[in-house]
């Protein structure tokens, strides 16, 4: 028999009840696989060894586990190391138990849901748990949930624990700003407010792009802001005002390519893309070709001043940037217009 229960965990089900309570077959068994536990004998969901054995594979074996073990610290404390949200089959004087519940958020935030309300609104405690788990502050108390101190160190920890912070704090600009600058994308749980303040937008798009969807619609209009997201990620173009995105930036392109009265892509490949030196060039050459392309630019810019045209922005500039230094600031609002108007650079 105990040569078949090695091989099959289901073979102990099928056993004889004196079988089912002998523990060198259990023990066997559950080596194997823990599922075999929920099987034995009553005596043997009892057994500290044979539990423990099981719960070292998953934290579900402590479901099985006899009522007394489910109050064995030792039991309990190993299952948590596997996984935190055994918590839930432990003892409710375990679920307030600082040590037990500690490792059990370690290992999984979540399971502070199992833990008894006490240690949830324990601020020593949970400032404890938050630095060992940030998600721990989802299942926080609402008290909690409005303590600064708390809640900065959840942000410093992952900018996303701004979701489950109160309103107040939501509008907290120094919490805000520390959750930004390490996650861009906890802008969209700021403030309406915070939303719309220049500072913390900047910061959240220099960390990601993208952020700038949830930016106020006058900062999507504000050619610094967007130009910051467009160097993290020229993607981010599409979140920018279409007031600043479709008439203004390709607007002000396309202006530009009229007065040069030459199609987009020869435009971008002569006289921007120019200003790179061939790799094969030697230095004196890349530098007289740098100089030639200047040249050609500053040519190319009196015959638009003579044809008058003035944009909100001075692309003149954005040439002699991308002309003078072949990198830089307007290079990455340069790509990024160009991708959007579907043209290759």
């Amino acid at each position: 028999m105990l040569e078949a229960v090695k091989q099959d965990r289901h073979a102990l089900q099928y056993t004889p009840e004196a079988l089912k309570s002998d523990p060198v077959i259990v023990l066997e068994a559950v080596k194997k696989n823990w599922e075999v536990l929920r099987n034995a004998s009553e005596a043997l969901k009892a057994d500290h060894t044979i539990v423990l054995e099981a719960v070292k594979q998953d934290r579900h074996a402590l479901k099985y586990a006899s009522e007394a073990l489910k109050s064995d610290p030792a039991i309990v404390l190993e299952a948590a190391k596997q996984d935190g949200m055994a918590l839930k089959y432990a003892s409710e004087d375990l679920k307030a138990d600082p040590a037990i519940v500690l490792e059990a958020v370690k290992q999984d935030g979540l399971a502070l849901k199992y833990a008894s309300e006490a240690l949830k609104s324990d601020r020593a405690f949970m400032l404890e748990t938050i630095k060992q788990n940030w998600e721990a502050l989802r299942k926080a108390s609402k008290t909690l949930k409005a303590d600064p101190a708390i809640v900065l160190e959840a942000v410093r920890k992952n900018g996303a624990a701004l979701a489950y912070a109160s309103e107040a704090l939501k509008a907290d600009p120094t919490i805000v700003h520390e959750a930004v600058k390490l996650n861009g994308m906890a802008l969209q749980y700021a403030s309406e407010a915070l939303k719309a303040d220049p500072a913390i937008v900047l910061e959240a798009v220099r960390k990601k792009g993208a952020a700038l969807q949830y930016a106020s619609e006058a900062l999507k209009l504000d050619l610094a802001i967007v130009l910051e997201a467009v160097r993290q990620d020229r993607y981010a173009l599409r979140y920018a005002s279409t007031a600043l995105r479709d008439g203004g930036l390709k607007a002000h392109v396309q202006a530009v390519l009229a007065a040069f009265d030459t199609p987009f892509h020869v435009f971008m490949g002569t006289v921007l893309c120019a200003a790179r030196p061939s790799r094969a060039a030697a230095p004196e050459e890349g530098a007289a070709e740098d100089q030639g392309a200047g040249r050609a630019v500053a040519a190319g810019l009196q015959k638009l001043h003579a044809h008058g045209v003035h944009h909100a922005i001075t692309f003149n500039k954005l040439i002699a940037a991308y002309a003078g230094v072949k990198m830089g600031p307007w290079v990455a609002l340069v790509e990024a217009v160009a991708w959007s108007l579907k043209v290759r650079v």
